[in-house]
Parts: C-alpha cells; structure tokens; sequence
C-alpha cells in the first residue's frame, strides 16, 4: 500500500495519507505532545473512507505512523481515542498482545487512559488469523 508522508509545515505534526486511483482513502494525524511528564506522539485523528474499511488499512496506517514516532524519538500514543469502537478495539488489541503498555490511567481526553506502543515500533500490528 502506498502510504506517504504530507508536508505539514511543523516538526509537531505528522500526516500520513493512503491514496488509491488518485483518490485519498485514508489518513492518520499525530501531533507531539507532553503526557505524563513523556514527550509522545499522540494520534490526533484517524480517517478511513468506508469503503476502505475492513482491508488493514487503519492498521497499515497506524504501523507507518509508528514507525515514524519512534524513528523521531518519542512513542505513539492514544491520547485522542474518542471512544470510538475501531480505535478502541485497536488499542485493546495491542494491550493483549503485549506490544502497548498504559501510559496513564486517567490524562486522555475525557480522563480516558492513554496507551502507547513499544519503541522501536513493532513489525506488524496486525491480529493473529486464525488458523484454516
């Protein structure tokens, strides 16, 4: 999958798109910020047309972004998951697999607990298939 990085102007903020015939299916938005007294790099928005759901590529987009915060020095981390079911299930996914820890149980949005994935980044996010 093509995923590439947009120029945004800021050392604060990264964007990673994925676009298909021309046009952008999807993206991912982190900014750098202070959580917990740790410098990470929190997912600001994440968008997904819906007909490029359920084909990994949130999942692709969140390894690119991974990759990208650890490659600069700080984790990524889900301080903007709005409780919306996709991030939730995503985060709760990395908790069991071992690959995010909690950063804090309350400084979220909302008081929500925050997450953050291992550094270096982990090869694959993905969930395990079940064996056929």
């Amino acid at each position: 999958m093509p995923i590439r990085e947009i120029d945004t102007g800021s050392r604060r903020e990264l964007t990673f798109e994925y676009h298909e015939a021309g046009e952008r299916q999807g993206d991912i938005r982190l900014r750098k910020v202070k959580r917990a007294s740790r410098q990470v790099w929190e997912v600001a928005g994440v968008f997904i047309r819906a007909s490029a759901r359920r084909r990994g590529l949130g999942t692709k987009l969140y390894e690119r972004a991974a990759r990208a915060a650890c490659e600069s020095g700080a984790p990524l981390a889900s301080t903007e998951r709005v409780g919306e079911g996709m991030s939730d299930a995503f985060w709760e996914k990395q908790l069991r697999k071992g690959r995010a820890s909690v950063l804090c149980k309350r400084c979220g949005t909302g008081g929500q607990p925050v997450y953050v994935l291992s550094c270096p980044a982990p090869s694959s996010l993905r969930g395990a298939r079940k064996k056929r």
